[in-house]
């Protein structure tokens, strides 16, 4: 083990420099590497633990995470990784252990099935049952070519094929509910809704929906699903933006157009009754009353960066206690690649006040082994955190400012604390 202390420079035209205190050690057996640190910024009254872990010895090609991490019911986290072509793999995180164990592969549970050759990316988080299953779907990875499958895994049988999409469709949402005991998926291409009911194990297909699918959604204290959706008739982001809600006691879907609101991440309050969105390329953020439906009027709470400044980041995490709101991220455009800063920002709801908390740029490089203010990241979780205030968030690198393609990934773990 080596112990080391980094004083950040001053980036970006930040009024405060940062003062890192890390420790990186090799960690349990199953875990290659672990760097942590603690980031404190004067005039902000937060400070943010941080532990970056690599993927356990022979993870191989694997090397992205697409919106796939998922807490589990068990306490628990799980991670489905892939390399973007041929294969995915589920892996499970123990907070208590801090071991990473893989779980197995989507491609050996297929075993040459037809359409079945293209499974290199899971755009969904697992989700485990009541019984302790835990469920999974893959989006194709590189050819096009391919049918998305339902996964199951369970400690006696490891990773099942539960079937392949309708219309050789692939998942690019899904949300399960713990009292009904049923997912919610989104398709890709035709932008299906359908429902998997996991007591019987039968299919609902609920039709077309929008023209651009979500990969995000949330859940009111009734269960009722809130997605964002485009009702144009083609496919793009420039068309209308609308939110759809699928209405569990009447099975119906209802769309309403909106002028800003995406709700491409969200997070809701502990009541369920509000929720806090952003929209990833800029981390503008609205926040709604779901009892407002379907007059929603989204209320625009601006940039979250308090200079104004957009910061690009595909995660939104509510900490335990609802009053802070955390978002990880890269300031500037996400094609900006040269002198890119990443770091953890804050929003306090009650207080409307807004906080640069940390510039994590340098802890990034110490990790990957290479300047990643060089490099586009990729970022997603779903308000995925444990009972501890830990907040789990997927982190792979882009190509950098070199046109370099090679890809370095993490499984990073952040609490932010009042000083």
């Amino acid at each position: 083990m080596r112990n080391y202390i980094v004083i950040l420079s001053l980036m970006m035209g930040l009024n405060v420099v940062p003062v890192l205190h890390a420790t990186q050690d090799n960690g349990a057996a199953d875990t290659k590497k672990v760097v942590r640190g603690t980031l404190s910024a004067e005039g902000v009254p937060y400070d943010v633990e941080i532990k970056l872990f690599e993927y356990p010895p022979g993870f191989g090609k694997m090397h992205s995470h697409w919106n796939s991490l998922g807490m589990g019911q068990d306490g628990n986290l799980y991670v489905g990784v892939g390399d973007h072509r041929l294969d995915s793999h589920l892996y499970r995180y123990d907070p208590r252990t801090e071991v990473i164990t893989d779980l197995g592969s989507v491609k050996e549970a297929l075993k040459g099935k037809p359409h079945s050759q293209d499974q290199g990316k899971i755009h969904v988080p697992p989700y485990q049952a009541k019984d302790g299953a835990v469920f999974f779907a893959t989006h194709f990875g590189y050819t096009y070519d391919s049918t998305g499958h339902m996964f199951k895994y369970t400690e006696e049988k490891g990773i099942e094929d539960l079937g392949a999409m309708i219309e050789q469709e692939t998942y690019y949402m899904m949300i399960g509910d713990d009292k009904r005991e049923k997912l919610y998926l989104t398709t890709v291409d035709k932008s299906h809704f359908v429902i998997r009911d996991l007591k019987t194990g039968k299919w609902e297909d609920k039709g077309v929906f929008t023209h651009k699918p979500p990969f995000r959604g949330v859940l009111d204290e009734a269960g009722n699903v809130y997605m964002y959706s485009y009702n144009g008739k083609k496919i793009g982001f420039k068309n209308r933006m609308s939110i759809t809600r699928y209405d569990v006691e009447k099975g119906t879907l209802d769309t309403i157009g909106v002028e800003k609101n995406s709700l491409w991440a969200g997070v809701v309050t502990l009541d369920k009754k509000v929720a806090y969105v952003q929209s990833y390329m800029t981390g503008h953020m609205y926040s709604f009353k779901f009892e407002n439906w379907p007059n929603l009027k989204p209320v625009d709470l601006g940039l979250i960066d308090p200079e104004g400044r957009w910061v690009y980041a595909h995660n939104f995490t509510a900490t335990l206690d609802n009053k802070l709101l955390v978002l990880a991220g890269k300031q500037g455009s996400h094609k900006k690649k040269a002198g890119a800063m990443h770091g953890i920002w804050g929003y306090e709801p009650e207080t409307r006040k807004k906080y640069m908390i940390a510039d994590i740029t340098e802890i990034l490089s110490n990790s990957m082994g290479k300047d990643m203010s060089r490099h586009e990241v990729y970022w997603s979780n779903n308000d995925t955190k444990d009972k501890d205030g830990w907040i789990y968030i997927g982190v792979h690198s882009g190509g950098d400012v070199d046109q370099n393609p090679k890809t370095e990934i993490r499984l990073m773990a952040i609490r932010v604390r009042a000083k």
